[in-house]
């Protein structure tokens, strides 16, 4: 039988500042994910929290919440394929930021 996990909503960069980490949970999400050894992954959007606006320090923290958002998928992109979809948050950082999303 073909094993396949789900994902949605990692959200990268949401409540980093208070006691609830998301980033933590994203990661130990990502470690049990990996553990189940799925045949492939389907993370279905909004893979960080970003953009309101295009000012430029904005911009740089949407960069940096990218490059942890491709450090944290790492594990799963060395066990399988993973097909992922932008979410209505993601396709807010391209209309904010008018940029290229990796």
């Amino acid at each position: 039988p073909t094993r396949w996990i789900h994902l949605s909503d990692l959200q990268l960069g949401h409540l980093r500042s208070r006691v609830k980490d998301n980033d933590a949970r994203a990661h130990r999400l990502i470690e049990r994910v990996v553990a189940e050894e799925p045949d492939f992954i389907i993370n279905a959007g909004d893979h960080i929290a970003g953009a309101v606006n295009a000012d430029p320090a904005e911009r740089q923290r949407v960069k940096q919440l990218w490059a942890d958002y491709h450090d944290v998928m790492w594990p799963l992109t060395a066990v399988c394929p993973v097909v992922s979809a932008l979410g209505n948050l993601s396709v807010r950082v391209w209309a904010t930021l008018r940029c290229r999303l990796p």
